[in-house]
């Protein structure tokens, strides 16, 4: 599993557990969300688009292991960056209209 990513609002992000058998995979100690897609045979979830809620420590356990095998992450949800660009007056100019070849003054 990857080290403690940080991932921004609505992206996706992939979590693979390094181990055989059974897997469990819990959020913050609970069953996780309903809006985890969990594949079973190769030993990963995917959450196709990150909210809020899916902040925390994802665990995965391996339950078929002799003895417990415990790896864990911790996932920290950003809000989405936005860039503005000002005009010499101070004001906000809207690019989403413009073309790539035209330039903003």
């Amino acid at each position: 599993m990857p080290i403690n990513p940080i991932v921004a609002l609505g992206d996706s992000i992939k979590f693979y557990c390094l181990s055989t058998g059974k897997i469990r995979w819990t959020l913050n100690d609970e069953p996780l969300p309903h809006n985890i897609e969990i594949e079973k045979t190769r030993n990963y979830i995917m959450i196709n688009k990150v909210t809020l809620g899916h902040s925390g420590t994802f665990q995965c356990t391996s339950v078929d292991y002799p003895f417990l095998k415990t790896s864990d992450t911790n996932l920290t949800v950003v809000g989405k960056l936005t860039m503005l660009n000002y005009d010499n007056c101070g004001e906000i100019v809207d690019n989403s209209k413009k073309t790539s070849n035209q330039q903003v003054q």
